[in-house]
């Protein structure tokens, strides 16, 4: 097995653009708590709208903190609408425990929906029209914002999630969820750094990536076959695959570019990273997976699946080089679904100043 090499210039793509940036004096204690939101109901009816809420809390840590029960403000719009009755309620939460805090639970009147409704008078009568107003709900969803704020051990922490249950924060910050039980999936790698191309442009890296997923797809066949083969759909997949990512895998930068077989991906990101953080208490920069080893690694269990997929490449500033990649799927009619787990949220991405999909050849 080989981890291919490639030196990028100008156009390529060496530099990464944090994705959804955020400086917190707490890093720390980001760094080691893993927070989600769960979206559990969302029902939006004549008698008014209902929101219910889990609050799940990971601590992998080798002590026993204290947190408070979480205070959640819902804007819609960038304006407050609600927050729910918080308590004074602490919860000591041991050693590599997890906390769930259920049922955080919002009802509005016919007022307030009243109120989001009219605001949203032109795109509800083309739902009508259409015939998809389960559609125009699920455009409602995303546009509300959760502000999370707890303490833990006295120390203020605030997140801002978005409905789909993503916390926003830094993909390097992000923590991973360790996952040992997946290691029989992913057999140890061996072979060799080669460089296979030197002063490669963006046009050449991508197809190198694609001959990259037809080469090393195999290896993944086994865990495609356990983890994502059984679900209804092709969004319910992608969906599956974007979670096992964002959850398991560590992402980081690095110098130059190295497009890493799957396997390689799965040790470095997963294996190493958990190792480390074991035993040090913080993520090494050098046992990570960047954007285009974890596009390459979506796209060997989609390959397997015969789900067809193209790499799209964007930049984020003005007069800036490509600095992203990340893959789009499609269904059965051609839609596109967005995979890119360096953001927060499944089937969505952050808006690019310019971007170019690949199509496969």
């Amino acid at each position: 097995m080989t981890i291919l090499t490639t030196a990028l210039v100008a156009l390529g793509l060496s530099t990464i653009t944090l994705i959804v940036g955020k400086a917190s004096e707490y890093a720390k204690v980001l760094d080691q708590l893993n927070y989600e939101l769960k979206l559990k109901t969302f029902k939006l009816s004549v008698s008014g709208l209902k929101i219910v809420l889990d609050f799940w809390l990971d601590n992998p840590t080798d002590s026993t903190i204290k947190v408070s029960y979480p205070l959640v403000l819902l804007l819609y719009d960038g304006e407050f609408l609600a927050q729910n009755t918080v308590n004074n309620k602490i919860y000591k939460l041991k050693p590599k425990s997890q906390l769930t805090v259920p049922n955080i639970t919002f009802n509005f009147g016919l007022l307030t929906v009243g109120r989001l409704l009219i605001t949203n008078i032109v795109d509800i009568t083309n739902a009508i029209i259409n015939d998809s107003f389960k559609v125009y709900v699920e455009q409602l969803k995303k546009k509300i914002i959760y502000n999370v704020s707890l303490s833990v051990n006295n120390i203020p922490v605030n997140y801002k999630a978005i409905a789909l249950g993503r916390m926003e924060m830094s993909a390097i910050e992000r923590p991973i969820r360790s996952a040992p039980e997946f290691d029989k999936y992913f057999p140890l790698p061996q072979g060799k750094i080669e460089t296979v191309l030197k002063n490669a442009n963006v046009h050449q890296t991508v197809r190198m990536m694609y001959k990259v997923v037809k080469k090393d797809s195999h290896l993944l066949t086994k865990v495609t076959k356990a983890l994502f083969s059984e679900e209804k759909t092709i969004l319910q997949t992608c969906e599956k695959i974007f979670n096992f990512c964002f959850d398991h895998i560590k992402y980081g930068l690095e110098k130059g570019e190295q497009l890493k077989n799957p396997l390689v991906v799965y040790h470095y990101g997963q294996r190493l990273a958990r190792a480390f953080y074991k035993k040090n208490g913080y993520y090494s920069k050098q046992h990570t997976a960047d954007c285009d080893d974890l596009a390459m690694f979506i796209a060997c269990i989609l390959r397997n699946l015969n789900i067809r997929y193209s790499f799209r490449i964007a930049s984020y500033e003005t007069y800036s080089n490509y600095s992203h990649v990340y893959v789009i799927a499609f269904d059965q009619k051609g839609n596109s679904i967005i995979i890119d787990p360096v953001y927060h949220r499944f089937n969505a991405e952050k808006r690019t100043v310019k971007q170019l999909t690949f199509e496969k050849k």
